[in-house]
């Protein structure tokens, strides 16, 4: 009776680890799909996840987060790529502890307005939302903590968009160490504050050179195409009068 029991036993926690696998994948793109847009204050959506409950290291395929309302682009960032790996005990802590993120070739569209831009108005969304009291269905994730070991983002391809002109923007990569160690953890919401603010200021120590050379391109290929555009029309004019006179 207790071997039967015992072998009971072993199969529903044989059923139980099954599931984890199966299922756990789906789970997490679900909870970055929800807390995404919560934390954001825009649209997060997720191909694919893929994570190893025994070893802590996994994948994010797909990763779109949508451009701040008021901005034309569809997306400011395309995560094409994210691997990373965390500390598996840490997983049922207070405090969750990634030893590394890497986010590979991702498009970042930096959109400029008159008096601010879209990385900017995302981070001024986060402050908004931690500083809101959260739903009682939302404070587990933003009661989170997290200590980040190391985040990098190599090959960056970035966009430029201002003043309805667009131009590529050579990036370095970029890398963050020990975030949140100082202070023994950091929230989700301050986690990512910080990441934002580094995109922002590598972007605002861009190559301002090539991107004025790019856009004065834009601007000469723009006018030719007018200069030809009143050429076409000029020479449609001198036709149709030349045609009118025969009659």
């Amino acid at each position: 009776m207790i071997k039967k029991l015992l072998l009971a036993v072993f199969a529903l926690l044989l059923v139980s680890f099954a599931l984890v696998f199966v299922y756990l994948d789906s789970v997490v793109k679900s909870s970055i799909e929800y807390v995404g847009p919560q934390v954001l204050g825009t649209e997060v959506t997720v191909d694919a996840v893929s994570l190893s409950p025994l070893s802590g290291s996994g994948s994010i395929d797909g990763l779109l987060v949508g451009n701040p309302e008021g901005f034309s682009a569809p997306y400011i960032f395309e995560l094409g790529n994210v691997s990373l790996a965390l500390a598996v005990g840490s997983v049922f802590s207070d405090v969750v502890e990634i030893t590394s993120i890497t986010i590979d070739s991702p498009v970042i569209t930096y959109e400029t307005q008159l008096r601010t831009d879209n990385v900017r108005t995302l981070m001024a969304q986060l402050s908004s939302a931690d500083a809101s009291a959260p739903a009682e269905s939302d404070q587990a994730a933003a009661a989170t903590q997290v200590v980040i070991r190391d985040l990098q983002i190599i090959n960056p391809r970035v966009n430029l968009v201002a003043g309805g002109l667009t131009a590529p923007v050579p990036l370095p990569d970029i890398r963050l160490q020990n975030i949140g160690e100082e202070s023994d953890s950091v929230s989700l919401e301050e986690a990512l504050r910080q990441v934002l603010a580094a995109i922002s200021q590598t972007l605002l120590r861009a190559n301002l050179d090539q991107l004025r050379e790019a856009t004065q391109q834009q601007l000469q290929e723009q006018l030719q195409r007018g200069t030809d555009a009143v050429n076409d029309n000029a020479d449609r004019l001198r036709d149709g009068v030349r045609n009118l006179l025969r009659q």
